[in-house]
């Protein structure tokens, strides 16, 4: 039904209207798999399904498993990094790049010690909080 081999570009269809008397401009990349995101016919169902659910929702087959499913068999989520790690790949990073020794210098000073003493500081919170 829809032409697409006009398109050139390689963007994700967007999907602009009011949806519950709210204005609405979402991309279809959100919602529905890479390989589906700029097909007309799957952003024309998406908006159907949006409709007729009067809200913003994920296709029943592409929704993420409930919270019913056993996750026993499911492995952990990684842990996200820490700042000593974050900074330990910054300062590699800067290192592969070719900064010089000054700049490295001034790198470790200011982000080694200082940020992450800062990271690690405890009575920030402490003194900041309203009492």
């Amino acid at each position: 039904m829809w032409d697409q081999s006009w398109f050139r570009c390689t963007c994700p269809v967007v999907i602009r209207g009011t949806l519950a008397g709210k204005r609405i401009s979402l991309s279809t990349a959100k919602f529905l798999p890479p390989e589906k995101e700029r097909n007309l016919e799957a952003a024309r169902d998406l908006a159907l399904l949006w409709a007729r659910a009067d809200r913003v929702v994920r296709p029943p087959e592409y929704a993420a498993p409930s919270e019913s499913q056993d996750h026993s068999s499911a492995p952990e989520p990684p842990s996200l990094p820490g700042i000593a790690m974050a900074v330990a790949s910054y300062m590699a990073h800067a290192c592969d790049i070719g900064n010089s020794e000054a700049q490295l210098g001034k790198k470790k000073l200011w982000i080694e010690r200082r940020l992450v003493a800062f990271a690690h500081d405890t009575t920030r919170d402490s003194a900041s909080s309203p009492t």
